[in-house]
């Protein structure tokens, strides 16, 4: 069964196809769908392709991990469809915190209760290969976004893999700041078409949902505040001179002021 998220939208993007993207919830029945297309996009690359026997394999426990995890109340998954299925998804989950370290294992969730320290996570960003540079992933960040503002949250983190540059490109571009590095991230690499679990480096992004100029102030980091504010104030001391003050905006902006 699916119903509109609380953070639907509709993205039409000018790139080489105009798409409307209209991000939906997606139930516990559609995580099967959702884990076939995570499996598709991560492992079966023209480079490296599973073979059907480890394929079948990931893809059933893909699936109990997301029914394992996206149970609670403060829990989604959210997924854009056209009229070939489902081209991408995510997944957003209240996750406990023990002392200010992230604690996503299944064990430490199936523990915590509403008194512990629990923060929004976003994970499991998927779009398939054909589907890409349409917007959707911004999409599906911007929904994931809105539920984690609808549960009461006004902070928002993610886990992404540090040689991950694309991705952490977007996200860096969505207002998220890298609040820690050196994370272990499970994962599996695909060797000789079989599975080999591996760890690999990551980094906790996060980023404030608070409206207005105090969740832009949050969501930038303090180099850029310190120059922009140093530019700035070059700026009003050569306000008399058209030329100087026109460079000082020019640098301003090229530090995101």
């Amino acid at each position: 069964m699916e119903r509109r998220s609380a953070g639907q939208r509709t993205c039409v993007c000018a790139a080489r196809k105009r798409v409307d993207a209209e991000v939906v919830s997606l139930g516990p029945g559609r995580y099967s769908e959702v884990a076939g297309l995570m499996v598709d996009s991560f492992y079966q690359t023209d480079d490296n392709r599973l073979l059907s026997g480890p394929a079948r394999r990931l893809l059933t426990e893909q699936a109990a991990d997301m029914k394992s995890r996206f149970t609670g109340r403060q829990s989604a998954v959210l997924g854009v469809r056209d009229e070939t299925g489902l081209v991408a998804a995510a997944g957003v989950v209240a996750t406990p915190f023990i002392d200010g370290q992230m604690r996503p294992s299944l064990a430490d969730m199936k523990r915590a209760s509403m008194a512990d320290d629990l923060r929004p996570v976003v994970s499991n960003v998927v779009v398939r290969s054909d589907a890409r540079r349409r917007g959707l992933a911004k999409a599906l960040m911007r929904a994931c976004e809105d539920e984690a503002r609808e549960w009461g949250y006004d902070k928002i983190w993610l886990v992404v893999l540090e040689k991950n540059r694309g991705a952490r490109k977007l996200y860096k571009k969505l207002g998220y700041r890298i609040e820690s590095r050196g994370v272990e991230v499970p994962k599996y690499e695909v060797v000789s078409g079989g599975l080999n679990a591996t760890r690999l480096n990551g980094l906790i992004m996060r980023k404030s949902l608070k409206p207005g100029l105090a969740g832009a102030l949050e969501n930038t980091d303090p180099l850029t505040l310190v120059l922009g504010a140093g530019l700035l104030a070059a700026g009003v001391a050569v306000s008399r001179d058209p030329a100087l003050l026109a460079r000082a905006m020019q640098l301003a902006a090229a530090v995101g002021v």
